[in-house]
Formats: structure tokens, C-alpha cells, sequence
């Protein structure tokens, strides 16, 4: 960051320089505004302008709070303001959901007394028959994730129906074998009741029980046919009991499911074949035991949700039964006995299959201890809003609990309004609880700005862009008065189209043609799950996106490349009406024309793009889209992405700690992050539309697919949300796409300058490496090679003169010293060969700079260190820099780049290598 405002320090005064009216009028001022050397006598302006920037820099270290106690209360207030309004879009949702549970609880005596008088009877009796029911009063739900696991058994059964070489007359003959068999068992009146009384009851009974079990033998597949007859038969004999009846009733259910999902999967795959030299029938069986296989998953992740929902409330129910009747605490005991149980076997299986020493306690790592602890706090709050959801529907009073749960002698009301016997709620007054939870769930769920403006990163760009960029601003320290960063005032940030403008005519690109900087923004794009894009490794869990002059590029081979800027409007033009009257923007801001799109669309067929727009209605309506060629079609006139200024990218690139960490997001990190709302990343609106992605490989879009498209369009505030807490990250498969910092892909900075294949690149790696371990340079080189071909191997030794700061990779390692430094380095870059995958054998070269201690600094520098052991590779995480801090980094970077430099004569390594080719 202290680079990138000294860089636009500079940019501004280029700026100055080709204006009408110059202050900068000296040839040798410009040239130290290049980087040359400093004049013997430089102007007073640019003297003012560097001791302003450095003192502005220098006092506002602790840039979050540059003023004390004052400005930690005012962020203090703000994040406060956010966590309760993130917990209260949690607590809306939560009781929504649970309300919607007891709806037809709280209605049905209202409506159908009789019919849930019946119903509550039989579920009575089902309830009582399920385990522990003494110590917890179970949910009327419970019936239904067995009645999902059912189904997902059945559609597991029929993965071993499909077979590669289908038998259509043998189905036909089990359809024929079936129905007669149910004919001769269940005639009734009709005619096969004679023939069904001359067979008798006992022997052919047992024959058609051989046939079904000589059939099975001989093909294993027909085994849900099979068990649909034997359980036809078991459901015949009178002298059968309720279990076996139960057995055979499950039996004759789930072969049936299973072998008419077997059935129709297979009809529906029939239709696809292969269009080369595979057989058709192993294809076919593949592609439908794939299906199967992902209907199987579909349905055990729906059983396990709805099967923790019905715990949830269960417990909810049994906390509140307890705890109106007086018996919470008595309640509790029990159950921390059970839990406490379970927890001492579990860890002796642990120690037991961990293989450690007998009696050893098997190490946790910090995402394992941070997923516990985020589970148990949302088990905590989901078991509090059911446990509210329990209480408005039995009117805050005495619920119906078992005998075996509340004793109903002992039971206390805690209200004098309550019954003498338990009593619902009335229908009008849960509906007034239920209608106001759903009013504010809906209408949290709809304003999607909420989830940018309810993180930190509205307070982190706004004290990033004041403090850095807000340096180069002459109006913050003009005339002896300092505005602090805590107050905005114009002209801190700048519109990204005029940072990185692109002219009609690249001749007029003087700045660049000057040696000014060239910055790219780095950002990560978070994908954990949803492989439809299927641009990068799995494993990384994200995707680098970079932005600059030129355009925005994603991953290795997606591109958008910027078109000239649009002429500014005409003096005369006052805009539509709605605009004149104030209630339309007259344009949108920081808008870029695209010139092109990459990947191109091929003759062949569409190629997978993440930047796939649509053309809009006013070009199509114009006939441009007929007049471009076939690969530019699809090309918008505007770069539909969210537009944003130079200071909220920056701020979102160094968004470090969020609910999204690129390869190192985990569950448990990003539930604890999510609820104590620490949360830094961006959700951005690429403008891409969600229907133009390619569908998944499968045949159609998955029910979760769907379910969740639509809890998108419905309720995105909320969907995002979770999609943060659980670590679930849609990558570029969504419209909108989560940002953060552009480490969490690589944190060098040097994949992009890679891509750009440069002769010379330049790495200082300052991220906080205090073993010196090499992990970003180690990421940069794995990346480099995967993604482009590229190889990086670090030299011991050049042929070139060097200054004494360069050396091989392992001198930038320091060791211990008895010294007044802890540590000391011998070196502070060394060099690394980049073979690029040319058939010319084109290389280049990369100098990796590492902050370190060599024993010539200052001894201020030395003294810091030696009561600081881990500078200069301090964490990042700290965001608080003293005046000692702050001048110890600043005056080591300049120790360094003097020394690593240094001009040896007239053969300068940075002159040789800019340009030469290797």
C-alpha cells in the first residue's frame, strides 16, 4: 500500500506536468519524479508535497484508529451496528422456519379436530416406540427423514438393477409373474379364486417361494422383483406378527420404488448414445448408475437435513416442556451424564484408531477445534429460536408434553393468563407471529447491498482509501490544518476510467509512455463447490482475478479486454426526464467499453467463458450483432460488472481475513468468522447472467440446483449468507462472485507479471514470514508450471556483476547470532532463471527480494529487531504501526532497494536485464 500511494504521487504529477498551467517547469524535477536522481536544488512544491505525504503517512500507521480511544468507540459503534444486524437476519430466518413447523400444530384442532385428534394418537404411539424417548420428547417430523432414507435405499437398490445387457422380456415376465401371483393370493371374487381354493393354502405356496429363490440365484439383479413377491406371500399367511407384517410392508415398498426408478432411469438414458466406437449398453449402464449414484446423494443430503431439523426442534420442544414445568436443571443432568459417556468411549476410539501410544491425546488441528465450536454456537442458537417458536404456540404456558418427560401434576404455568391444561395458541395470533417473522425475513432477504455494507469492508476501504491514497489528496494537509481520516472530504479516491483511462488514440497514452507506473489489482474470486466453471483446480479452492489498463483477467485463459473510452456528452444533452427531475443516475459511473472477449467462440461450438454476456436489447434491436463476425457476436457495447473505484479495489485485494480464504478456506473457520461477522471479502455483481451458464454433466439440472436458484432469486441476502458461513463459495457460476484478497490465490503478485511473459520481474515478498519458509515463492513456482509451462529455478551464481545484496535463495534465510541481532541474513535477493515454454527457448530473469537483517543497518534498525525477533516478517495481522514500527519498516526498505540498486558502473543489472532476452 505504501507503494501504491508514492506511485500515484507520482501519476498526479504527471498529470500536472502536461496541463496548461505547470508548476513543475524543471526538466530535472521531472526526471526525480521518474525515479532519477534528486536535483541540487529541487522546486519547493514537489519538496511539500514529499515531507506532507511522509508525515501524513507516518502519523496515521495506526490507520483504523489514528486518534485513540475516540475513533476505536466510533468503529467500535459501527461494527457493533453490524454484528446485531447480521444476527437479527440469522434470528428472522431461524424463526421463520421453526414457526413454519408448528404451523400445522397449531391449526389443525382449529380446523380438523377429529382428523388431528387421530393423527396425534398414532403419533403418539410412534413416537413413545423410538429411543430414549424418556429424556427427549421427539418431533411429530421424525417419521420423514425415514421416510427419505427409504427412498434414498430404494434408489440405492436400483443402482444393482441397471445392468449393461438389459432384458426387456424379462422385466415383461415379472410384470406377468407378479400380478398373477397377486391374482392367486388376492382374488377375491374374481375368478382365480376357484383355482387359488383348488391349489389349496400350503404347497404351492412354498413352489412359488422355491421359484423366487432359484430365480434370484441364477440373476441377482431381479432381487427387487423377487422381494416384491416374498413380501406379497409373507403378507398372506394369517399367522404372521406385526414385525414380520412391518418387514414385508418396507420390503414390498422399497423393491417397488427401487424397480420403477431402475426402470425410468434407464428409459430416460436410452435415448443418449455414444457417437463413436463404444458399445451403446455400457455406456448407457454407465451414464445411468451415474445418475443413480447422484439421485442416491441428493437424497441422503436431504435426509441428513431434514433429520437434523427434527433434532433441533425435538430438543427445542423437550427444553421448553422441561423448563415451564421446573425441571430443566434436572433435565440437563441426565443428559450431560449420556453426553459425558459418550464423549469418554469416543475418545478412547479415537486414541484407538488415531494410531498413537496407548493413553496419548490425539492431536487437533485448528480447523477441527474452530468447526466444533462454530457447530455447537449454531446449534445453540438454532435450538434457542425453536424453543421460542415451541412457546408462541403453546401461549408461553404449560406444554402437552409425554408422562415420561413433564409430569402433568407438577407442571407450573408461568403466566396467570394460562389454562389449567395445556392449550395452542389461537389460529389469529400465531399467524400475527408467524406473518411478522416471515415480513421481516423477506424483506432482510431482498436488499442485496446488505451483505457488502453489514461486513468491515465498507470501514476498511473507507480508512484504506483516507489513509493511502487520501495522502496524495493536498487538501487533507494544505494551508497547516490535518483532516483526519476518520472525516471523508473529495478527491481521496478516483474513478477507475480515469486511473486507467484508454484513449481513442494509444499514441496520447503519455503517461505510460513516460515510465509512469502501471499498477494491476490482484483479487481472488472464492469457489468451493459448483464445478460449472471448471477453470482451476478443485483444490484451490479459488480463482485469480486481475485488473488494469488494459482489462480484467480470470484464471489462465479468460480475458476482457477494454475498448476505448466513450467521448464525454455533449454540452447541450440534459439527459431523459427522470434524470433532469434527479431520480435516474445520468450515467453510470466508471464505465468501460470491451473491445474483446477471450476465450473466442470457435466454429466448432461455443467455448466455456466466465465473462459470457449478453448482447443487449438495443444492439440487437440496431443489427450490430449481424454485422460482427462470428467470435465478437457476443460482445457487449459496456463492461456490465459492478463498477468500482481504484480505493475499493485495493481495499478488496487486501481483504485478508474473511469467511473466504481461497486454498485455506474450512468450514470451521468460516462459521466462526461468519457469525462474529468478521468479514472482509466482496460480493461482487459481475453482471453475467446465471442462465447463460452451460448445465452441469448430467442430464438435467440437479433438484439442489434448481432449490437453490431459486432461493437465490427469492431470499439472496439469505442465500449468500449461508453460502459464507458454511464455506460454500459458487465461484463464477453466480452472478454475483465473492472477492477477497488476492493472496488467497498467490500472494506474490508476480502470477499475473508471468502471464505477461516479461523479461524482467521483480518480487519483494513481505508477507509475514517469520520461519522464512518460502511458502509464497514455493505457490507462485507450483502455479507458474501447472498454469503456463513456466519453470523457476533459483541460480547460485550469475555470470553477471551483481551488487554484494544478491546471493543464493538460502542466504535470504536467517540464522541465530549471539550478536545484537537474533537473527541475521547474508543477503537480501537472490535470482531465479523463468524458462518460458518457447520454442526459441525465450527466459527470463526474476529478482526475489526478503526482507531481512544483515547486521549493516542502522542501529535503530538493529535495536528494533532485537526486541522484536520476528521483524521484519512481523504478521499482517497487525494493523496498529507506532511511530518505531512504522519508520523501522520504512527506513529497512530503502536500506534495501539502495543496496540491491546499487549502480556497479556502467553495466547496471537492472538496465541489462529489462530488455534482454535469455
Amino acid at each position: 500500500m505504501h507503494r501504491l500511494h508514492l506511485d500515484r504521487v507520482r501519476r498526479r504529477l504527471f498529470r500536472i506536468v502536461f496541463r496548461p498551467r505547470d508548476y513543475v517547469e524543471r526538466v530535472e524535477d521531472v526526471e526525480w519524479i521518474l525515479g532519477g536522481k534528486k536535483p541540487e536544488n529541487p522546486s519547493n512544491d514537489l519538496i511539500d508535497a514529499e515531507r506532507n505525504v511522509l508525515r501524513w503517512l507516518r502519523e496515521n500507521g495506526r490507520y483504523l484508529a489514528p486518534q485513540g480511544s475516540g475513533d476505536l468507540l466510533l468503529a467500535g459503534a459501527g461494527l457493533m451496528r453490524n454484528w446485531v444486524a447480521v444476527q437479527a437476519v440469522i434470528a428472522t430466518a431461524l424463526l421463520s422456519l421453526f414457526l413454519l413447523l408448528q404451523l400445522p400444530r397449531v391449526l389443525a384442532p382449529h380446523t380438523r379436530p377429529l382428523l388431528a385428534a387421530t393423527v396425534e394418537a398414532h403419533n403418539v404411539a410412534f413416537v413413545r416406540s423410538l429411543p430414549f424417548s424418556q429424556y427427549i420428547w421427539w418431533s411429530p417430523w421424525t417419521g420423514i427423514p425415514l421416510l427419505l432414507l427409504a427412498v434414498a435405499f430404494a434408489i440405492g437398490w436400483s443402482y444393482w438393477i441397471v445392468t449393461e445387457r438389459p432384458h426387456p422380456a424379462r422385466g415383461l415376465l415379472w410384470v406377468v409373474a407378479i400380478s398373477l401371483e397377486a391374482g392367486l393370493l388376492y382374488a377375491g371374487r374374481s375368478p382365480l379364486a376357484t383355482l387359488s381354493a383348488a391349489l389349496g393354502t400350503g404347497p404351492w405356496q412354498l413352489v412359488i417361494f422355491a421359484l423366487l429363490f432359484a430365480v434370484t440365484i441364477r440373476y441377482p439383479a431381479d432381487g427387487a422383483p423377487a422381494a416384491i413377491g416374498v413380501s406379497l406371500l409373507v403378507l398372506h399367511v394369517p399367522d404372521v406378527g406385526i414385525i414380520e407384517r412391518s418387514i414385508a410392508w418396507v420390503l414390498l415398498v422399497v423393491g417397488s420404488l427401487s424397480a420403477i426408478i431402475g426402470t425410468a432411469t434407464w428409459a430416460s438414458t436410452a435415448r443418449r448414445r455414444p457417437s463413436g466406437d463404444e458399445d451403446p449398453g455400457q455406456f448407457q449402464s454407465q451414464l445411468a448408475r451415474n445418475v443413480l449414484t447422484r439421485y442416491l446423494r441428493g437424497w441422503l443430503v436431504a435426509a441428513g437435513i431434514v433429520a437434523l431439523i427434527v433434532t433441533i426442534d425435538s430438543i427445542g420442544q423437550t427444553m421448553y416442556a422441561v423448563a415451564v414445568a421446573g425441571h430443566l436443571k434436572a433435565w440437563f443432568t441426565g443428559m450431560a451424564a449420556v453426553f459425558g459417556f459418550v464423549s469418554a468411549y469416543g475418545r478412547k476410539l479415537v486414541v484407538l484408531f488415531g494410531g498413537k501410544a496407548q493413553g496419548t491425546r490425539p492431536p487437533l488441528s485448528l480447523t477441527v477445534v474452530a468447526t466444533v465450536v462454530g457447530l455447537l454456537i449454531v446449534a445453540v442458537l438454532a435450538i434457542g429460536f425453536d424453543l421460542l417458536s415451541h412457546a408462541a404456540a403453546w401461549r408461553f404456558c404449560s406444554a402437552a408434553a409425554p408422562e415420561t418427560i413433564v409430569d402433568p401434576y407438577d407442571a407450573r404455568s408461568t403466566l396467570p393468563t394460562c389454562p389449567a391444561t395445556p392449550e395452542r395458541q389461537s389460529a389469529h395470533v400465531y399467524w400475527l407471529w408467524l406473518g411478522g417473522a416471515s415480513l421481516l425475513t423477506f424483506a432482510f432477504g431482498r436488499y442485496f447491498d446488505f451483505l457488502n455494507y453489514s461486513s468491515h469492508q465498507a470501514l476498511y476501504s473507507a480508512r484504506l482509501i483516507r489513509a493511502y491514497l487520501g495522502a496524495t489528496n493536498a487538501s487533507r494537509w494544505r494551508r497547516g490544518s490535518w483532516v483526519p481520516v476518520v472525516e471523508p472530504i473529495a478527491d481521496d479516491d478516483i474513478e477507475v476510467h480515469r486511473y486507467w483511462p484508454t484513449p481513442a488514440d494509444p499514441a496520447a497514452a503519455e503517461a505510460y509512455d513516460r515510465a509512469a507506473p502501471l499498477h494491476l489489482v490482484n483479487v481472488t474470486i472464492n469457489e468451493t463447490f459448483s464445478g460449472e466453471s471448471q477453470v482451476q483446480q478443485q483444490d484451490r479452492k479459488g480463482i485469480g482475478m486481475a485488473l488494469g489498463p488494459a482489462g480484467v483477467s480470470a484464471g489462465v485463459r479468460h480475458h476482457v479486454v477494454y475498448g476505448p473510452d466513450a467521448p464525454p456528452a455533449a454540452a447541450g444533452d440534459t439527459g431523459t426526464m427522470l434524470q433532469r427531475l434527479g431520480l435516474q443516475s445520468p450515467s453510470r459511473l466508471h464505465t468501460r467499453r470491451v473491445a474483446a472477449i477471450y476465450p473466442k467462440h470457435t466454429a466448432g461450438g461455443p467455448a466455456f467463458r466466465m465473462f459470457e454476456y449478453p448482447v443487449p436489447q438495443s444492439r440487437r434491436a440496431a443489427g450490430v450483432q449481424a454485422a460482427l463476425p462470428p467470435a465478437d457476436a457476443e460482445i457487449p457495447e459496456e463492461f456490465p460488472g459492478e463498477p468500482l473505484s481504484l480505493g475499493r479495489w485495493v481495499a478488496i485485494s487486501g481483504a485478508a481475513f474473511s469467511t473466504g480464504l481461497g486454498f485455506r478456506t474450512s468450514l470451521g473457520l468460516s462459521l466462526l468468522a461468519g457469525l462474529a461477522n468478521v468479514r472482509l471479502g466482496y460480493w461482487w455483481d459481475s453482471g453475467v447472467p446465471t442462465r447463460r451458464r452451460p448445465l452441469k454433466m448430467t442430464i438435467s439440472r440437479t433438484v439442489a440446483d434448481r432449490l437453490s436458484r431459486v432461493l437465490v432469486g427469492l431470499f439472496p441476502v439469505h442465500t449468500y449468507l449461508y453460502y459464507e458461513l458454511t464455506a460454500h463459495f459458487p465461484g463464477s457460476s453466480r452472478r454475483h462472485w465473492y472477492l477477497s484478497d488476492g493472496g488467497h490465490f498467490e500472494n506474490m503478485g508476480a502470477y499475473e507479471l508471468i502471464r505477461r511473459r516479461l523479461p524482467l520481474i521483480i518480487v519483494l515478498d513481505a508477507e509475514g514470514d517469520e520461519d522464512y519458509t518460502f511458502e509464497g515463492l514455493a505457490n507462485l513456482t507450483r502455479k507458474a508450471r501447472l498454469d503456463f509451462g513456466v519453470e523457476i529455478e533459483f541460480l547460485d551464481t550469475v555470470d553477471d556483476t551483481l551488487p554484494a545484496a544478491f546471493g543464493p535463495l538460502e542466504s535470504l534465510r536467517p540464522v541465530a547470532t549471539r550478536e545484537l541481532d537474533p537473527r541475521r541474513a547474508t543477503s537480501h535477493a537472490a535470482v531465479a532463471r523463468v524458462r518460458y515454454p518457447d520454442p526459441d527457448g525465450f527466459e527470463g530473469r526474476l529478482v526475489y527480494i526478503k526482507p531481512g537483517i544483515t547486521g549493516d543497518e542502522p542501529i535503530d534498525l538493529r535495536e528494533y529487531a532485537r526486541h522484536h525477533p520476528t521483524f521484519p516478517q512481523q504478521t499482517t495481522a497487525d494493523q496498529f504501526f507506532d511511530e518505531a514500527q512504522w519508520e523501522s519498516y520504512r527506513k529497512l526498505g530503502e536500506h534495501i532497494g539502495l543496496q540491491v540498486f546499487e549502480r556497479t558502473g556502467d553495466n547496471w543489472w537492472l538496465e541489462r536485464w529489462k530488455y534482454r532476452p535469455y
